[in-house]
């Protein structure tokens, strides 16, 4: 999940990002659902972060996504108080099917 271009403090907030975010699924796990993080997309100096989730089962999946819609600012205060990033960007999440993640 680097970009070619990016600097070095770019790349290592993108990873402590993933990290954070990771954490926060946990934490706020549903019942029943696996859910993993396929790519984060950050542009250098995006205001925006797009992060890309595959869940299991995919029946679960409208619920998941109506879930994680509802979480995106409680996501971008958590990795605020759990990391040591300046800027923290909006966190917007997406589901993506796993036949298409392949």
């Amino acid at each position: 999940m680097e970009y070619k271009d990016g600097s070095f403090r770019h790349n290592r907030s993108l990873s402590i990002m993933e990290k954070v975010i990771n954490d926060f699924i946990l934490e706020n796990k549903m019942t029943g659902v696996l859910t993993t993080i396929i790519d984060i997309r950050f542009p250098p100096r995006g205001e925006t972060a797009n992060v890309y989730l595959s869940v299991f089962p995919e029946k679960n999946k409208a619920g998941v996504e109506k879930w994680f819609k509802r979480k995106e600012k409680i996501c971008r205060s958590y990795i605020m108080s759990h990391s040591k990033i300046r800027r923290v960007p909006k966190i917007i999440f997406h589901i993506k099917d796993m036949n298409l993640a392949r």
